[in-house]
């Protein structure tokens, strides 16, 4: 993490911010690229500022490191910093998903189709019901859109294949429903 540095604002300082301005905007650029569509450059641009500022106060040129480069790092930090924390789900849970898409794509080229949940749980060496569980947490940690989901909600998805795992989809459906219901209106858009 970036901390402040008591290093007063100085034109040496405010000249170096001033040149590299364009520097925040292509590393956040670049970034956007790989991130959900959900997040919005604006928050980036905002801390990789903050990244660039700090990063001038910070900057001994007699370290022989073009300040650039120094910036570079220090704002791609930020960048991740920020990343995680607008992210709802935890790195473990974002690693599971990782582990999880492995194993089934490693199946899937195996079988010549799809795997069931009883052949992805074995493969990662766990019950189907621990399985269940990582797809419960994988399924909170995506942000949706209630407007722009054209799928029929009530259709199975096609990672839970079980009838018990389609009752709790409708389930938490319904409870999603009465939530927006009960929101005020000025927030129920």
């Amino acid at each position: 993490m970036i901390t402040a540095c008591p290093a007063p604002a100085t034109p040496y300082i405010a000249e170096l911010v001033r040149t590299h301005l364009a520097l925040v905007g292509n590393l956040v650029s670049a970034r956007l690229r790989d991130v959900p569509t959900h997040v919005r450059r604006d928050e980036l641009m905002s801390a990789g500022m903050v990244a660039l500022v700090l990063s001038a106060g910070a900057y001994k040129p007699e370290l022989g490191v073009p300040f650039r480069n120094f910036a570079a790092f220090r704002i791609r930090g930020a960048l991740i910093d920020e990343l995680r924390a607008m992210d709802w789900a935890s790195r473990s849970v974002r690693g599971h998903a990782r582990e999880i898409e492995t194993v089934r794509a490693r199946l899937t080229a195996a079988q010549d189709g799809p795997p069931s949940i009883a052949d992805i749980a074995a493969a990662l060496g766990i019950s189907c019901r621990e399985l269940d569980a990582m797809y419960a947490d994988l399924a909170r940690a995506n942000v949706l859109s209630l407007q722009g989901d054209a799928t029929d909600p009530d259709a199975p998805s096609n990672q839970i294949d079980c009838p018990e795992s389609l009752i709790l989809q409708r389930e938490q459906l319904g409870y999603l429903h009465d939530a927006v219901a009960a929101l005020p209106e000025r927030l129920a858009w």
